[in-house]
């Protein structure tokens, strides 16, 4: 009898293990959605500005031609109560858009995808608090400014960055 409910107890327990499957690693199965931003700049200007702020990271993906960025998958550990890891990636969309008032226009999106990796490696899509996407929109902007300042002590003709 005892024999009998260890072995119905040992099946439960590796049907249970090996019934969930992991999240799928696509765009689509994050919950995140896109910090967005449009800057009044030229496309090749804001291209080089995000370029050179994601240089931080491990870059997976550059393709200047479709305007894509995709960082490499990072890990990294919550700060709570109990600690869990996740694992991360940002994926980068830049866009020129049609000229406002005779300035040109480039939209950058940001989307930041994470799993949070739970036990036996089952994955939990999590969403973003979008600190990071907005910062790193920031300092895109900041160089931006610092590429307009260069071009007006140059004499070249910039475009005003909002």
């Amino acid at each position: 009898m005892v024999y009998k409910g260890l072995i119905l107890v040992s099946i439960l327990f590796l049907t249970a293990c090996s019934s969930t499957p992991p999240v799928p690693y696509s765009s689509t199965s994050s919950g995140s959605e896109p910090v967005t931003r449009i800057y009044f700049a030229n496309y090749d200007y804001t291209w080089k500005a995000a370029l050179k702020e994601l240089q931080r990271f491990n870059l997976k993906l550059v393709n200047q031609d479709s305007g894509i960025i995709v960082t490499e998958d990072m890990t990294g550990y919550s700060t709570g109560f109990v600690r869990s890891q996740f694992r991360f990636y940002f994926d980068v969309r830049i866009d020129a858009l049609p000229p406002e008032n005779g300035l040109p226009q480039t939209k950058i999106s940001i989307t930041k995808f994470i799993y949070k990796m739970g036990g036996l490696s089952q994955e939990k899509s999590v969403k973003s608090n979008f600190i990071d996407e907005k910062v790193i929109l920031y300092r895109v902007k900041r160089l931006l400014e610092i590429e307009r300042k260069k071009l007006e002590r140059a004499g070249n003709q910039s475009t005003k960055v909002r």
